[in-house]
């Protein structure tokens, strides 16, 4: 199977339900006696084949990826105690309240063990995410390099179906002509109230597809947890009470960095539920696939 149709396959699987009825296959165990009786029985259907057993809506689903920068799976709430009750209590994130938001979800969610990117970097891992092609194939690797020209991207896959495509904040791929998606600009800085300029561009986007009635493949890329570690309120938790992960050297200074990066992974965990707060505004829950990945 030629590259680009992997990558087709890769990025429209989930539309497959969406876009047609689903019908039974033919019989398994059906005789030619039994063909027959359903041909005779059957003036003008299909032999073999029963009616339709469910009617899935031809609704297409809106699709909202939302990427953390540089931040650990088990640093997740849901991920960390997971590991803390196999690994023992000190193995990955246990500290209280840092991902309520990512948390709750993950109650209502599917939650993946053993997914993994396929480059350690950002660039490479981006690019793979948003063409279903391996970075050696696409041509960008290694780290802040681009796709070659004639690679097909989530736009030209989701934009002939009849999809507004959009990317807010951090992009870090290339060529433009590959992503030529909508830039939801994250001007304004990276304020973490709901009323801040940065949601802005991403509330008109939403509230547009639904006014519209088109669906919508929408990136939200945080640069958080990655450094420097500014954002989030790190005088949630003390330094010298935090439990110090197995592997982490325990200092003073390694105490101090590990709030750092607690307070701007909660910070990304704000802005995680400011964005689910606007699908809920605009009454989208019900027909979006979320995706939050690292």
């Amino acid at each position: 199977m030629k590259t680009e149709k992997l990558a087709a396959l890769f990025m429209l699987s989930c539309l497959a339900c969406a876009s047609e009825n689903i019908t039974s296959q033919p019989k398994p165990d059906a005789g030619k006696e039994d063909d027959k009786a359903d041909t005779e029985n059957n003036e003008g259907e299909d032999p073999g084949l029963d009616d339709p057993v469910v009617d899935v809506p031809t609704e297409r689903p809106n699709f909202l990826i939302m990427i953390a920068d540089d931040c650990s799976h088990y640093d997740w709430g849901v991920y960390g105690k997971a590991y803390a009750q196999t690994y023992g209590k000190k193995y990955g994130n246990t500290e209280e309240g840092i991902t309520p938001n990512i948390d709750r979800f993950a109650t209502e969610a599917m939650k993946f063990n053993h997914c993994y990117q396929q480059a350690p970097t950002s660039s490479p891992t981006r690019h793979a995410l948003y063409t279903g092609l391996h970075s050696v194939r696409s041509g960008a690797y290694p780290n802040h390099t681009y796709v070659y020209p004639d690679v097909k991207s989530f736009v030209q896959y989701f934009e002939p179906e009849g999809y507004k495509t959009a990317l807010a904040w951090k992009e870090h791929v290339e060529p433009e002509s590959v992503f030529a998606y909508e830039y939801l600009s994250g001007a304004g800085g990276a304020g973490l109230d709901y009323s801040a300029p940065k949601y802005n561009e991403i509330k008109r986007f939403v509230s547009e597809r639904k006014a519209d009635c088109n669906p919508f493949f929408l990136v939200v890329a945080s640069n958080e947890p990655h450094e420097p570690y500014t954002l989030g309120d790190q005088t949630k938790w003390n330094p010298n009470s935090i439990n110090v992960p197995e592997g982490y050297v325990d200092t003073p200074e390694m105490r101090e960095l590990l709030v750092k990066y607690y307070a701007e992974i909660n910070a990304f965990d704000t802005q995680v539920g400011h964005v689910l707060r606007i699908l809920e505004e605009n009454e989208m829950t019900d027909n979006t696939v979320v995706v939050l990945l690292s």
